[in-house]
């Protein structure tokens, strides 16, 4: 935990990555709201998600927009700082696709799509991964979560091993 503190002390102590860190959490929240209500509106992402919006489901938004805002200020930082351009990218896609496979409709088009190419998968694939999305959404949130609280322990892990390296050869950072 005194990791992430750190790394969060040393990005968040530069103005930019503080607005970055508060308009990316906006935009991530904006969408989170809008698509995390998917379930109840058949699919539909869009105004009509507001009316369906719930308590869990707020939390839930705030959580994700808190925790991915976060880490895209991690990984940008580290990105500006040489910090494995690499390693970054990946933390970068692992920490945005995640949730939004398990929180939009995507897996179920994309399984449909599947379904209508391959013989061997009925064409109700589409109709059951979502069925089965429905029915366990709250642990898929979870697990989105735990996995969005990973993404942030790697980057944070990477980033405080990059710093000290940096202090130790006496470079200057950004």
């Amino acid at each position: 935990m005194s990791m992430i503190y750190q790394a969060f002390i040393i990005v968040f102590s530069k103005k930019r990555y503080r607005i970055l860190g508060i308009i990316s959490m906006l935009i991530f929240l904006a969408l989170y709201l809008f698509s995390l209500p998917a379930t109840y509106t058949g699919g539909r992402i869009g105004l009509v998600s507001l009316r369906f919006l719930n308590p869990v489901l707020i939390i839930f938004s705030i959580l994700f927009a808190v925790l991915l805002s976060i880490n895209v200020s991690f990984t940008i930082f580290s990105y500006h700082n040489k910090g494995g351009k690499t390693a970054t990218a990946g933390g970068f896609l692992a920490s945005v696709i995640t949730p939004f496979l398990c929180c939009t409709p995507i897996l179920p088009v994309v399984f449909s799509f599947l379904g209508g190419f391959i013989p061997l998968l009925s064409a109700s694939t589409g109709n059951a991964v979502q069925a089965f999305i429905a029915l366990h959404e709250f642990w898929l949130f979870i697990a989105a979560a735990v996995l969005l609280i990973f993404a942030l322990y790697q980057n944070s892990k990477a980033l405080t091993a990059h710093q000290s390296c940096a202090i130790t050869k006496g470079g200057q950072n950004d």
